[in-house]
């Protein structure tokens, strides 16, 4: 949530991709979107990313369950 914070309040526009909404509420009260789905599932990523424009992705997962994440996925 801190980037999406320091992002928004920077007066970018900001998509968060959360797999739930446990901070709708805050994110939608700093005039950003959210997009709910799984990080791991790449139909849902490529979904959201056909939704709109992006200037930039930043991705803040690194582990999942201990494991470090390796991505195979490239915009």
């Amino acid at each position: 949530m801190e980037v999406v914070r320091t992002l928004a309040k920077a007066g970018s526009w900001v998509t968060a991709y959360q797999r739930g909404d446990k901070f709708r509420k805050e994110i939608e009260d700093l005039g950003s979107m959210l997009a709910i789905g799984d990080v791991l599932d790449v139909a849902t990523i490529e979904k959201v990313l056909r939704s709109n424009s992006f200037d930039a992705v930043v991705c803040t997962v690194g582990k999942l369950h201990g494991q470090l994440i390796r991505y195979s996925y490239c915009i």
